[in-house]
This record gives C-alpha cells, sequence and structure tokens, in this order.
C-alpha cells in the first residue's frame, strides 16, 4: 500500500502519526538503535513541517500531546510547539527536565538552557 503525500493527510492523521513516530523513537532509543531515531526524527519533522506549511500554521494541533502518557509523545509535542505555544511547551519542558525521565530529561534539560542561551530561537 502506497502512503499518501503529507499534504493530502488531515491533521488529525499527521498527530497519529506523530504519536506513533514518537512512540517508536523511544522504543528504539531504548535498543539503542540510533539509525532508527535518526530515521524517525526526520519522519517527525516532516510531519512537523506539514502543519506549519498549513495556511495560519496547524502546528496547535499538538497541544493536546503535551497531556499525552507517553513522556517522549510530550517532548517532541512540547519542542514542536515553542514558537505557537511558548508558555505551555515551555511548562512542559520544564516539568520533563524531572531526573526521573532519564532520555527525556537530558533532552528537556539541553532544551531549555538553549532557549535560555540563545543557541534555539523557535521559528
Amino acid at each position: 500500500m502506497k502512503r499518501l503525500p503529507l499534504s493530502r493527510l488531515s491533521d488529525d492523521e499527521i498527530v497519529r502519526r506523530f504519536v506513533d513516530y514518537a512512540i517508536e523513537q523511544e522504543n528504539m532509543n531504548l535498543e539503542l538503535r540510533w539509525r532508527s531515531v535518526a530515521r524517525l526524527f526526520h519522519k517527525i519533522a516532516a510531519l512537523v513541517a506539514e502543519l506549519r506549511s498549513r495556511e495560519g500554521d496547524h502546528r496547535h494541533v499538538l497541544l493536546p500531546l503535551l497531556k499525552h502518557a507517553n513522556p517522549q509523545v510530550r517532548l517532541r509535542a512540547a519542542k514542536n510547539l515553542l514558537a505557537v505555544a511558548p508558555d505551555e511547551a515551555l511548562a512542559a519542558l520544564q516539568e520533563h527536565a524531572d531526573p526521573q525521565l532519564y532520555d527525556q530529561a537530558l533532552d528537556a534539560g539541553m532544551t531549555l538552557w538553549n532557549l535560555e542561551t540563545g543557541v534555539f530561537v523557535p521559528k
């Protein structure tokens, strides 16, 4: 079965793929399968780019994912919401900086530091 181009997917379909890819990315990270982690990073980035390209910027559809049960889904959503919902995204990143979340804590902490120092500016 051939996959539809991202431009033909609904926002809901993109959100479902985002969740699936983020969960798979977490699993690949736990298995130390770095190529798969990188591949999924690019797939998530493509989904976000598609949402951003839609009239009015549709990245806001990721907001409900800040409450998702999976920490990797919440982290990926937060990082991709910084430009459109900075307060909510920052709160989620600060929550993820809790050392009990291990990998997500490292990623969230570095993102917060990069934001504070100006290394990373959301677009």
